[in-house]
């Protein structure tokens, strides 16, 4: 028998056929939680029971997302994007970097 999910967290299924995790009280504002599986699922957890914001990993000098995140603050280039190219880079970045983790 499958294991019970935490008090207030949902699972459902999206258009995509994926399982997704939300953790809603009442009728209140739903939170995106990682996997269950995922290590980093009982810090979201505690800090949505909490309500308070989640830590943002911070990035190491020298690496992909230091790199990355330099190019958008620092560079004129990135500024004369347009906001959706800005959203479409962003969107290809982060599957490149949550690739390279793996």
């Amino acid at each position: 028998m499958p294991r019970k999910l935490p008090l207030h967290v949902h699972k459902q299924l999206t258009r995509h056929k994926k399982w997704v995790f939300y953790f809603r009280i009442g009728k209140g504002k739903r939170i995106r939680l990682p996997s269950p599986a995922d290590p980093l699922f009982k810090s979201a957890y505690m800090a949505a029971l909490t309500g308070s914001p989640i830590e943002a990993p911070k990035v190491h000098e020298g690496t992909l997302g230091w790199l990355w995140e330099r190019y958008t603050t620092e560079s004129a280039k990135w500024a004369g994007y347009s906001a959706a190219t800005q959203k479409q880079q962003r969107l290809i970045m982060a599957k490149v970097s949550s690739e390279a983790r793996n």
